[in-house]
């Protein structure tokens, strides 16, 4: 009698283990067929967000759209595979506003792209050259009509200072 408990235990056991086991490969399966992008997917729209929007206004929607269209780059109404990401993140960071890009392709087929842009933290007047502004890290953006109260800095500047 003992020896039919034990291999009963062993049997339930063996049993528990090849269930959690095909439990297991189901779900690697069912979770990687899920997620692999249909060859035909459409790119349905363009989803941009610009941070700091409140802080700055070098840039908006309608211009990352405008950079896109003229360098052909726009994702909209392209396969989601032919997309290419990353070319559109670096096409992007070019940009002299922009300090950072983030891109992705949504399960719905969105592509999302986060934009950072430059936020100045002082104003340069020097007498030798044309205005410009310095942001928090130090990197020299263009001047623009940007009306905000910032620290202004005259005088004898140069960019090397």
């Amino acid at each position: 009698m003992g020896m039919k408990k034990k291999i009963a235990k062993i049997l339930k056991f063996i049993l528990v283990a090849l269930l959690t086991i095909a439990i297991a490969v189901y779900l690697t399966i069912a979770m990687t067929s899920m997620t692999s992008p249909d060859p035909e997917e459409v790119c349905t729209g363009v989803a941009i967000n610009i941070e700091d929007s409140h802080k700055a206004d070098f840039i908006d929607r309608n211009t990352i759209t405008s950079i896109l269209k003229e360098a052909k780059l726009h994702p909209k109404g392209q396969k989601m595979t032919s997309v290419n990401t990353r070319k559109i993140e670096s096409y992007l960071r070019q940009n002299k506003f922009i300090e950072r890009v983030d891109c992705h392709k949504s399960a719905s087929g969105q592509f999302c792209i986060n934009v950072t842009q430059r936020v100045p933290a002082i104003y340069i007047m020097p007498d030798s050259s044309g205005c410009y502004f310095i942001d928090r890290n130090g990197i020299s953006i263009p001047n623009t009509i940007y009306k905000t109260n910032l620290v202004v800095a005259t005088g004898d500047i140069d960019k090397k200072y």
